[in-house]
């Protein structure tokens, strides 16, 4: 059985896969999850965070674990996930991408979902404090990241929806090394995502050179909404 190491994205925290774990982990498979700087039940000030504090805090969780992880980033964890992996001596033995960004040439966050002409996530975020952070717009968080949960779930989930830093979200993104790319990598689009849309999505694969992509007809938040189809995929790919 595999070590899982999930990484949420923007907004969230390690809170959003408490849906997915137990099926996981009814698979046999051991399952860490961590709250990335200034995210969740982490203290970090949002001004002392960039794209390589999240790096270096996954590469710390997944350092914690005996023998090799399975890395899962969602959305910006992709970016996340990317970073850690360049570490040497880290034994990842599979990156898992979940409806989430790649390391491009020198480009931002904000300029690639700019780029995303179908993406509705600009629109639905308000800036605070002279962009040192981001703040989904309330009205908007639900047709944006849960629009296939249930009410129950996607109230609880936009209760705890955190301000994101606004560094990550305008940090250049440059890989020194690009080890992310010797590793296994599998992409798992999501077809009904209002945040990256599906064509984004599969632009992304194509430029990947993914050695396996899945696609989940759901919203941006599939560990919310098909937690047991989630987890099944997962487990298909930790062989």
């Amino acid at each position: 059985m595999a070590n899982f190491l999930l990484v949420h994205g923007a907004w969230h925290g390690r809170w959003c896969w408490k849906k997915l774990v137990p099926f996981l982990e009814g698979y046999g498979h051991t399952v860490r999850t961590l709250d990335l700087p200034s995210h969740g039940g982490d203290r970090t000030s949002r001004l002392r965070v960039t794209l390589n504090t999240y790096g270096r805090a996954i590469q710390r969780e997944a350092e914690s674990v005996e023998g090799p992880v399975i890395a899962v980033g969602h959305s910006m964890g992709g970016l996340a996930i990317s970073y850690a992996a360049e570490q040497q001596g880290l034994d990842i033995s599979k990156l898992i991408y979940l409806s989430a960004l790649l390391p491009v040439r020198g480009e931002n966050i904000r300029n690639l979902v700019v780029h995303d002409e179908e993406s509705q996530i600009i629109k639905g975020l308000k800036y605070v404090l002279h962009r040192a952070g981001a703040r989904v717009r309330r009205d908007r968080a639900r047709d944006l990241f849960y629009g296939d949960c249930d009410e129950q779930d996607a109230n609880w989930a936009i209760e705890n929806l955190c301000i994101q830093p606004g560094r990550p979200l305008f940090q250049r993104m440059r890989l020194v090394h690009q080890r992310f790319l010797e590793f296994p990598r599998v992409y798992i689009k999501c077809l009904q995502d209002k945040v990256l849309s599906p064509a984004f999505q599969q632009k992304m694969c194509e430029e990947g050179g993914f050695d396996k992509v899945i696609s989940m007809d759901t919203s941006h938040s599939p560990f919310l909404s098909s937690p047991a189809e989630l987890a099944h995929h997962l487990h298909q790919v930790s062989h």
